[in-house]
């Protein structure tokens, strides 16, 4: 089973609205910290670890290959990671309360993409996707273009147009795929790098608030 840090919700609500949130590559689950800092306290928030060690306290969600003009996936790893993604979640059900018809998966960067890909396998299992300095791969798309996911599913994604890792025409792509899909993701792009802009929470949880 996956790694993690639970940040407890801080509420009164007995089945309060879980989030699943995922590091980027190089990362771990304690430098999830600050952002789960930055959520509704009224969340419980796993911070999960994903299962591909590179090196002490770096890990990744997949393997990538950038030799070509473009970043490519490992697909047969993006599944693997997806099944550990949806077995953990089965566990979280089991384990703690909290209301399953309101769960969220999030993360940034290789964690962003990780939240996308699980939630367009299994779209059932969530309310919505947060996403940070991300992006669904040109070849993963193939994977969902024909799937049909519905308009239940919300998405909020953030994405910085000086972002040199991920350039920002893959997050436009990404959302605009999400529309060919049926979804209408609530999009906000900034001016800034490969980073979380912190001002950006505000306007997160007051779409979290609703939902």
């Amino acid at each position: 089973m996956l790694s993690y840090r639970l940040r407890e919700a801080r509420t009164h609500d007995e089945k309060p609205p879980a989030l699943i949130l995922m590091h980027g590559i190089g990362g771990n689950e304690d430098m999830l910290s600050f952002l789960a800092s930055r959520i509704a306290p009224g969340f419980l928030v796993f911070q999960l670890r994903a299962p591909y060690r590179l090196s002490e306290n770096k890990y990744s969600w997949f393997g990538v290959d950038f030799s070509e003009s473009k970043i490519s996936v490992n697909p047969e790893e993006v599944r693997q990671s997806i099944d550990e993604v949806i077995s953990f979640i089965g566990y979280a059900k089991s384990t703690y309360r909290f209301d399953p018809s309101r769960i969220f998966i999030g993360g940034f960067s290789q964690g962003g993409e990780m939240a996308y890909y699980t939630a367009l396998s299994r779209p059932e299992l969530f309310k919505g996707l947060i996403i940070f300095s991300s992006r669904i791969a040109s070849e993963m798309q193939d994977v969902f273009e024909a799937k049909e996911i519905g308009s239940n599913l919300q998405a909020f994604i953030y994405h910085g147009s000086k972002d040199p890792v991920i350039k920002v025409d893959e997050a436009r792509t990404s959302v605009a795929f999400l529309h060919k899909l049926g979804l209408a993701p609530h999009y906000r792009e900034t001016t800034d790098k490969h980073l979380i802009n912190t001002r950006i929470f505000e306007e997160l949880n007051e779409w979290l608030n609703p939902q």
